[in-house]
């Protein structure tokens, strides 16, 4: 029996968008701005390290932001 299918992207962005309409109705104004830089540094940042970056590369990228992270959320 093949497994159940995953949602989409777009289906989880859409339950995160209703969830926090709920929480404060009222979106802030830049919030269409800010949609569109996060897709567009998006595609980018797919474009880029598909043709440009080796793997390892990638790995090495991954592994910082994922420590950023970490010690951002461990401090506050």
């Amino acid at each position: 029996m093949p497994p159940a299918p995953r949602p989409a992207i777009s289906n989880t962005a859409s339950f995160a968008f209703i969830a926090i309409w709920l929480a404060h109705p009222a979106l802030p104004p830049q919030l269409p701005a800010w949609s569109l830089a996060a897709a567009l540094g998006g595609m980018l940042g797919v474009w880029v390290s598909s043709r440009y970056l080796p793997a390892k590369a990638l790995r090495f990228m991954l592994a910082a932001i994922l420590l950023t992270s970490g010690i951002r959320l461990t401090l506050s």
